[in-house]
């Protein structure tokens, strides 16, 4: 997306993926740990002009490819890191778009165990916050239909400009 009023096509792009679960790690032992690990990780993605169905597979093969789910990246930023290589690690440009795939909430809708809250979300970000992204893509599947929370820039974005992209 290259402004408010036009759409430009790109062949890459650079997005945050969330990832969530608890990757296998050789050098970590977790057996005393509980929870999820929640990571974001900053994923240049190449794109084409394949069918939609076959981009989704690529994507899906791209991010599959991330070495422990980007957990990695998340400690080499911290102080286990050299000097050298946090001066490398900081010059990846920030993304633009975050994507945080939950997955197929059905499985666990119907476990009986948790349901889904019947208030409406409210807003997620204060009115005088500072949006980390400017497009925060929250995408889940139910009843086998694939749904997408998609928030962007109204300062920075046409609604209108945002639905031909997903149209």
């Amino acid at each position: 997306i290259a402004d408010g009023k036009g759409l430009q096509r790109q062949s890459a792009v650079l997005i945050d993926v969330v990832n969530h679960g608890r990757p296998e790690l050789a050098a970590i032992d977790l057996s005393r740990t509980v929870g999820w690990f929640g990571v974001g990780c900053p994923l240049p993605l190449t794109l084409s002009d394949a069918p939609l169905a076959t981009q989704l597979l690529s994507i899906k093969s791209q991010i599959d490819a991330v070495p422990h789910q980007g957990l990695s990246l998340g400690w080499l930023k911290t102080e286990h890191s050299s000097d050298a290589l946090k001066e490398i690690l900081s010059r990846i440009p920030a993304a633009a778009v975050s994507l945080n795939y939950i997955g197929q909430i059905d499985q666990v809708l119907t476990s009986g165990s948790i349901t889904a809250a019947e208030e409406s979300i409210q807003a997620l970000r204060g009115p005088h916050n500072d949006r980390m992204y400017q497009h925060d893509i929250v995408a889940y599947i139910q009843n086998g239909q694939i749904s997408l929370n998609w928030s962007f820039s109204k300062g920075q974005y046409h609604a209108a400009t945002i639905q031909a992209l997903l149209d």
